[in-house]
């Protein structure tokens, strides 16, 4: 089975954030950061497309976690 093609370009589809994100943005997440004003998109047509550098700030302002809050005790 062929691997997926890594979106390009500076939208990328609701249904491929996920993957974009490694899993750590849904679809439905995604439209709800959007109506709290924590991702940005545009329309194209009737199509939605999200900015994919609102995504990848969104993505580096979250929390890390160091290795001493890990569940395994570090």
């Amino acid at each position: 089975m062929p691997e997926k093609s890594q979106p390009t370009g500076p939208t990328l589809a609701p249904d491929r954030i996920r993957d974009y994100t490694g899993g750590v943005i849904s679809r439905s997440r995604a439209y709800e950061l959007l109506r709290v004003g924590k991702l940005e998109a545009v329309r194209l047509g009737r199509r939605t497309g999200f900015l994919r550098q609102s995504i990848d700030d969104y993505v580096q302002s979250l929390p890390r976690i160091e290795r001493s809050n890990t569940p395994e005790g570090g």
